[in-house]
């Protein structure tokens, strides 16, 4: 997600979804909370303010994608090809 914000990483092919306002974006609240969680402990790849990326995201026009019981749930049925807990999540 921070990939969006500070542009690194994205490809031309990346770039043109982006640009394309026929797409619909989210923004996971997993990912916000993954960052102020690693803001908090002070990891240097993750020194970005998530109250600022949050009013970025909506600025843009991305829309909020809220983390319920469902996903929750869902967790302990995916394969084991994530072991980070929020990736997990991102991926229920």
């Amino acid at each position: 997600m921070i990939w969006i914000l500070i542009d690194l990483r994205i490809g031309k092919a990346g770039r043109a979804i982006l640009a394309d306002p026929t797409n619909t974006f989210l923004v996971s609240m997993a990912n916000l909370w993954e960052i102020a969680i690693k803001r908090a402990l002070k990891s240097g790849a993750f020194a970005y303010d998530p109250r600022a990326i949050r009013q970025q995201m909506i600025a843009n026009g991305y829309l909020e994608l809220p983390i319920d019981g469902t996903h929750a749930v869902v967790v302990d049925s995916l394969p084991p090809i994530h072991r980070d807990p929020f990736d997990r999540l991102l991926a229920a």
